[in-house]
């Protein structure tokens, strides 16, 4: 079947500049596992919010961010603490249906990395979690 579309015109979506962003948490955050190491993770889709971080008129911008549970501490670690408190979520035996649709500020980074046809490229990365 032949797919109509002319790819000649997607452009690629900038990159943020490093900087403190309004977002919320728009599903609950799902329990994934590591390909290599198995660890488990806890994954989170945020959609920010702030006017000027849409990818096109009307659709907000997406950013993915994995809290992985440290061998060493468990969930109990600093990443899991500073989340949340910045969504209003109890320290005690949190759940991650109470994570949906909480509003938060992302303290976001541009970090670089190689693509798989070895070109250099800047992607935004969760830097902290901060209330909103």
């Amino acid at each position: 079947m032949k797919i109509e579309a002319n790819l000649e015109n997607v452009r690629e979506i900038e990159t943020l500049p490093g900087n403190v962003y309004s977002a919320f948490i728009s599903g609950e955050p799902k329990f994934i596992e590591s390909s290599k190491q198995k660890t488990p993770g806890l994954d989170f889709v945020f959609k920010l919010t702030d006017p000027g971080t849409e990818i096109a008129p009307g659709i907000p911008r997406t950013i993915r961010h994995t809290i992985w549970k440290s061998a060493e501490m468990g969930w109990e670690h600093f990443k899991m603490k500073e989340i949340c408190e910045a969504c209003g979520v109890p320290l005690q035996d949190p759940d991650t249906e109470m994570f949906v649709g909480a509003t938060l500020k992302l303290a976001l980074a541009i970090e670089t990395f190689t693509d798989k046809s070895g070109k250099e490229r800047t992607k935004n990365v969760v830097d902290h979690f901060l209330p909103a």
